[in-house]
């Protein structure tokens, strides 16, 4: 008797071509200048009420404050996962801190199985990212080395930003009073606030600008 002939099933094989991330690095600039340019828009607000309601005009001063360090905050995630995305796509060297990212298991399982969907990888990026506060200095500065930028570090930058965190902490957090005193606040301190977030920005945006170069 015969054995019986057996046919190898041929699987169908879908050459999988990897797509490239792809953030646009215009936009985060573009989205950032559009939060300062709303924040500095409520100072019109401010010198209308100083005269008539001076508490009204100091809770508007407040609340430039917060708003400018959630736009800081959120602009160090928007180019940390600009910079992320460049190491992923082999357009930047690796950097240490990169290559020790942890991501999850489910990510992990997500990546096997679709390997050319590296877009997967902003999802998890922003998951992770969404724990984390990128207000005080040290933060940011970890966040730059993770992605492999250097920026010319200054003391008086560095005590400003950490400044403009706690200011931010005692606004949202303790409506903004210590030992049971309301906090002064005036329209140069929010000033002062907003040329220190603008000088750090445009030097991390000049850095990214000069790497892609």
């Amino acid at each position: 008797m015969q054995p019986p002939i057996l046919h190898v099933r041929k699987s169908s094989t879908i050459d999988k071509h990897v797509q490239k991330i792809s953030i646009d690095l215009a936009k985060i600039q573009k989205d950032f200048n559009a939060n300062l340019a709303n924040i500095k828009s409520k100072f019109d607000i401010v010198k209308s009420l100083l005269d008539s309601n001076k508490d009204a005009a100091e809770d508007i001063l407040r609340s430039q404050i917060v708003f400018l360090d959630s736009a800081l905050d959120f602009y160090i995630h928007e180019i940390a996962k600009y910079g992320m995305s460049q190491i992923i796509n082999d357009d930047w060297q690796s950097t240490v801190p990169f290559n020790k990212y942890k991501i999850s298991m489910e990510f992990a399982k997500k990546i096997i199985r679709t390997p050319e969907n590296l877009n997967l990888f902003l999802e998890e990026i922003e998951e992770t990212n969404q724990k984390n506060c990128f207000m005080k200095y040290k933060n940011i500065e970890r966040q730059l080395e993770l992605i492999g930028i250097k920026i010319n570090k200054e003391i008086e930058i560095e005590k400003q930003i950490d400044s403009l965190f706690t200011r931010r902490n005692e606004i949202a957090h303790q409506a903004d009073v210590t030992n049971g005193k309301k906090n002064s606040i005036s329209e140069s301190d929010v000033n002062e606030f907003i040329s220190c977030v603008e000088k750090i920005q445009k030097a991390i945006q000049n850095a990214v600008v000069k790497k892609e170069m």
